[in-house]
């Protein structure tokens, strides 16, 4: 018994030494981890417009199922979107819908803006006039029963309006005309389905929805504009875990599969925003 306490009282200072040394390795190494591989955060929360909705669920659900992190969705309403990029600091990314450089440009200083996606306008129309439609300047003459976007301060009643000036159309005038307004374009593609207008001026997204009942046009641009999806995080918060993985997926392969199978246009790498 002595023997062994003796061996005990030598050994036991080497097994001490041992553990903090082996203390020391597990520290260092979690040091030089990245900050998404350190800690799991409980919760991401993305704030996106209402018309981005089905896409940017679908992208966070892919997310979720491989990182095993949790996301909330919170839907911005029609009057939010305009200011949303500029308050919201409830939100670890801001995804929005927005028509040229100075909406795009409108973020703070301290949000990193990256284009991941656009929109294109499109006609939808009846069967019988959608064959006397050509060209953007046809839609008025054609569809006499309009179904327009109602304001002119969002995404859609901006680009609407640019395509047809662009094209000698004075948009107050077929504006003015329109049977049948709404703030929403899947609700002025229903307009068109059921028959309480002739055509309609909508985001692609949203007509190929009713290419069954309804005819999709998709005549030449006039101008290379489209409505740009955007995707904005603020400097401070990419320091939280998993909000830089999640912004990198927004970007990735899979999230432009999942953009163009709702009807988006993926945008080219270069028109990145720092």
């Amino acid at each position: 018994m002595f023997f062994l306490k003796k061996i005990f009282f030598y050994l036991s200072p080497l097994l001490c030494l041992l553990l903090l040394l082996a203390a020391g390795v597990i520290k260092h190494r979690s040091e030089r981890l990245p900050p998404s591989a350190q800690a799991v955060p409980k919760e991401l929360r993305i704030r996106c417009d209402k018309q981005l909705e089905a896409p940017v669920t679908a992208i966070m659900e892919a997310f979720q199922r491989r990182h095993l992190v949790t996301t909330t969705l919170v839907i911005a309403s029609p009057d939010q979107n305009q200011v949303m990029n500029s308050n919201d600091i409830t939100a670890d990314i801001v995804i929005s819908l927005v028509y040229d450089d100075d909406d795009a440009g409108s973020t703070p200083d301290t949000r990193q803006a990256t284009r991941i996606a656009a929109l294109r306008p499109v006609i939808l129309a009846t069967a019988a006039v959608a064959q006397h439609i050509h060209d953007w300047p046809d839609l008025p003459r054609a569809a006499p029963r309009l179904a327009l976007s109602r304001r002119h301060d969002t995404a859609l009643g901006r680009c609407s309006a640019e395509v047809m000036m662009a094209h000698g159309i004075a948009w107050q005038e077929i504006h003015r005309n329109a049977v049948f307004q709404s703030d929403g374009s899947f609700v002025l593609a229903q307009a068109v389905a059921m028959g309480k207008a002739d055509g309609a001026i909508l985001w692609e997204s949203d007509a190929t929805y009713f290419s069954q009942v309804a005819t999709v046009l998709r005549p030449p641009m006039a101008t290379i504009q489209l409505a740009a999806v955007t995707l904005a995080v603020d400097s401070q918060k990419m320091m939280i875990p998993g909000v830089a993985d999640l912004r990198r997926f927004f970007q990735n392969a899979l999230a432009a599969e999942i953009f163009h199978a709702h009807g988006y246009l993926t945008m080219p790498s270069d028109q990145a925003r720092p």
